[in-house]
């Protein structure tokens, strides 16, 4: 494939490298043979994206379109089974790995603030773990600043994008 203006770059299993096309396709090669091991595609919106990542888990791919760009950090703790806190905030697609169908896609812009994606690493669950801190403004000797008041959770099934879970949490219940 020629590599078009404004294609972005994605490592989504330590084995493949991916091309995401501004037209919404999507492909990943392997990086042992060189054979494709997954072709999707999406609706692009309106509004391009600035950065993307990927990652691959059971029979799902995921593509977040927004958020923090996946550098070789990210990309080394999504893939080798490290903690993972990686900033979201933008839209997040996922696919079916052998079919490449489009399966569901959720728009984690609202509300305001940075979710963060906790369990990207953790291959066997059935879930999507997100978690943002809720803010404050408060004002202590004349100056105000932001103070973390508590926490927001949101579950999402991995396999259908359905919440499961939109709840928030005292500033004494953090989540993970």
């Amino acid at each position: 494939h020629p590599t078009p203006t404004g294609c972005s770059f994605l490592h989504p299993t330590p084995g493949e490298f991916g091309m995401l096309y501004p037209s919404g396709d999507v492909h990943f090669i392997s990086l042992t043979d060189g054979a494709e091991t997954f072709r999707g595609k999406f609706a692009v919106a309106e509004k391009p994206w600035a950065s993307a990542s990927a990652w691959s888990r059971d029979s799902n791919v995921y593509l977040l379109l927004g958020g923090a760009s996946q550098n070789r950090e990210t990309a080394r703790q999504i893939h080798f089974n490290q903690p993972v806190r990686f900033e979201v905030k933008g839209a997040l697609h996922c696919f079916d790995r052998k079919t490449g169908k489009h399966r569901w896609q959720r728009d984690l812009t609202k509300p305001e603030g940075r979710w963060y994606l906790w369990n990207t690493s953790r291959a066997s669950s059935p879930f999507l773990f997100f978690v943002r801190d809720v803010r404050k403004e408060v004002e202590q000797n004349g100056r105000k600043s932001q103070r973390v008041v508590g926490y927001h959770l949101l579950i999402l099934s991995a396999l259908t994008g359905k919440v499961l879970l939109d709840r928030e949490l005292a500033n004494n219940e953090r989540p993970l």
